[in-house]
Parts: C-alpha cells; sequence; structure tokens
C-alpha cells in the first residue's frame, strides 16, 4: 500500500536533488503494466481502474525523471506483465 502514485512521484523528485554528478543510476520497478494511447504505463497500488492512465506512473515520465537527473548513466529495469 505504500507504492502509490504521489509516493511514487515523491521519490522521484528527490532523485533528482539527491543524485550528484557522475553517479549511475539503476532503477527497478516490478508491478503491474499495461499500454493505452500508444503509451505504457505502470500500475500504483492506488491506480484506478476506471481512470488508470491518469492515476497510474507513465514509463515517459520515468524515463524522464531518470533522464533529468545529472547521472552520467542510468538504468531502468520494468517487470510489469499485463494487467489486460
Amino acid at each position: 500500500p505504500h507504492a502509490t502514485r504521489a509516493a511514487v512521484d515523491s521519490r522521484l523528485r528527490k532523485l533528482k536533488r539527491s543524485v550528484k554528478r557522475g553517479d549511475e543510476v539503476l532503477a527497478f520497478i516490478a508491478g503491474r503494466g499495461f499500454t493505452q494511447d500508444d503509451g505504457g504505463f505502470v500500475a500504483a497500488w492506488d491506480t484506478l481502474p476506471d481512470d488508470r492512465t491518469d492515476t497510474a506512473i507513465a514509463v515517459a515520465d520515468l524515463v524522464a525523471a531518470l533522464t533529468a537527473t545529472k547521472a552520467a548513466q542510468f538504468a531502468l529495469l520494468l517487470d510489469a506483465p499485463d494487467l489486460a
């Protein structure tokens, strides 16, 4: 129940401030995933079934948050089987 959309957004903001120039970042996300409107998403604990895209975490947002850090390089590992 701690993996809410708000918690993920908060951790991504903190990550941007804590990564120093030249650091390497490894992010591993495991959860249920889905695609919709040509985008990939990871469902958060509080993702609403009738409003999935606005209450889940977009993979593009995860990549953008990692790209916005000062890390020399990063890896994003996703284990997100389809919700269907």
